[in-house]
């Protein structure tokens, strides 16, 4: 990834739209993601309608598709903005220009509609976008009360984020987009992004080796990033058809665990050197995986099948398979009291299963569906993302209890933890979305913008 190098920005001329047969001839394989905020301390209202929004270079000029049009200087001033998410030739690019359809300010009370800038506005860019990598910008918007005469020529800047360490990010994979969003939680604020391949779903991280694996659904693969540096490593390739979906990462077998939704199976990784050891066939539609530490069984909840099948590596070979709901989908697992949490996909409840015994000891009724589920072994509390409800319900399975929901702004999918455990992070797939909830409360204390359809998130 590169960063871009603020220069002061000037109004230019505008160049023409058409492109070169330079830049037509580049293959996109390269992304742009820009977002835009704006500073508190600067704030007053003011809203902007943008036409044409290009990047331009000395070899032509490529149209870039805003995700917003209208840029709400009260919208942006809380939280920022997604403005840029889309693949783009690589090669360097020195401007990007912004045609202003209109402009409302305010001088006073008054509402103002200032004369607009013909030659539109850009802000001067030294961006080299190279290929197989996610180019970031953030552009910060000043508004300000517009001048006695001329056109109003709007003040954008490029800054540069800074990174804050591995225990104060997490990280967003987006199906959609090909990339993973990287979040400071202090902040909530978008600071990087990663390409890794087509269709990210899940995350994992190894602590030992400080690194990241996706996995890249309709790649067929594993992208292995490095965290701290944030660089795309390697794709380790998989079989065609494995649509690999969910990963368990077991450190001290090193050991990296990759459910094959598509194929019904799950591939074995050794660590660190991500060769395939194993290959194990499990029920069909497998959804979701967690091992036993004590046994070192895994359990894979196969929701076509409807049961849970437990795989024991040692002996490699299937050991059993529970049957405790007819569509088993998201597991959790209390290790300290060998208790599985079992979300069904098409009853609204989680069942508690006895590892020891196989028996059903518990159920908790939901508002819906959970889509995604974490237990909490610090607190013995269970997180369960109710999808058609949208919230997050926090139960205490002891008693089969549900202590209080917390409300989010859609509805939630895959659900994690933080890093200190004092907050829950919930992906909302269908508004691209990620919301930051306190444990200790009922309350959203952040909403974040990321990469489109967001699958996993995780927090080293």
């Amino acid at each position: 990834m590169r960063r871009t190098k603020a220069r002061l920005l000037l109004p230019l001329l505008a160049l023409s739209l058409s492109l070169s047969p330079d830049v037509r001839a580049a293959t996109p394989d390269a992304q742009l993601v820009i977002y835009i905020e704006t500073s508190v301390e600067t704030l007053m209202p003011a809203t902007l309608e943008l036409g044409d929004l290009t990047l331009h270079s000395t070899a032509g000029t490529i149209g870039l598709r805003p995700v917003r049009r209208i840029l709400d200087s009260a919208d942006l001033s809380v939280s920022q903005g997604l403005f840029v998410d889309q693949p783009v030739a690589p090669g360097h690019y020195d401007s990007l220009h912004a045609q202003i359809a209109a402009i409302t300010t305010h001088v006073g009370q008054a509402e103002v509609k200032p004369e607009l800038p013909p030659e539109g506005v850009a802000v001067r860019l030294d961006l080299e976008i190279r290929s197989g990598e996610c180019t970031f910008v953030i552009l910060r918007w000043r508004p300000r009360a517009p001048a006695d005469s001329g056109p109003h020529v709007p003040e954008l800047t490029v800054i540069h984020p800074s990174v804050p360490p591995l225990g104060s990010v997490a990280f967003v994979t987006n199906e959609k987009s090909g990339n993973v969003t990287v979040i400071d939680q202090a902040s909530s604020r978008v600071v990087d992004c990663i390409a890794v391949g087509r269709g990210p779903r899940d995350i994992a991280y190894s602590p030992l080796d400080q690194l990241l694996f996706v996995a890249l659904a309709e790649d067929d693969a594993v992208a292995v990033v490095e965290a701290g540096s944030r660089r795309l490593l390697q794709t380790v390739p998989l079989r065609f058809g494995d649509e690999p979906s969910r990963l368990l990462l077991v450190a001290e077998e090193q050991r990296l665990y990759v459910l094959n939704r598509a194929s019904d199976s799950v591939t074995v990784l050794s660590m660190p050197s991500l060769q395939d050891v194993g290959r194990i066939a499990v029920s069909p539609g497998p959804r979701s995986l967690v091992r036993d530490d004590r046994t070192g069984y895994l359990y894979v909840a196969c929701e076509t099948a409807g049961e849970i099948f437990v795989y024991d590596p040692a002996l490699t070979r299937p050991v059993t398979s529970l049957v405790v709901d007819s569509t088993p989908i998201e597991l959790a697992l209390d290790s300290r009291r060998r208790e599985l949490h079992v979300a069904s996909g098409m009853r609204r409840r989680i069942v508690t299963v006895d590892l020891d015994t196989g028996a059903v000891t518990g159920q908790i009724d939901l508002c819906a569906v959970a889509a995604g589920v974490v237990f909490d072994e610090a607190t013995s509390r269970l997180y369960a993302a109710a999808r058609r409800c949208r919230e997050v319900a926090v139960l205490t399975p002891t008693s089969s209890m549900e202590i209080r929901a917390i409300e989010l702004a859609d509805a939630p999918g895959l659900i994690a933890l933080s890093a200190d455990r004092r907050r829950i992070l919930a992906t909302l797939p269908a508004v691209d979305r990620l919301e930051i909830c306190n444990v200790t409360g009922s309350q959203v204390a952040a909403t974040i913008e990321t990469g489109r359809q967001p699958y996993a998130v995780i927090s080293p």
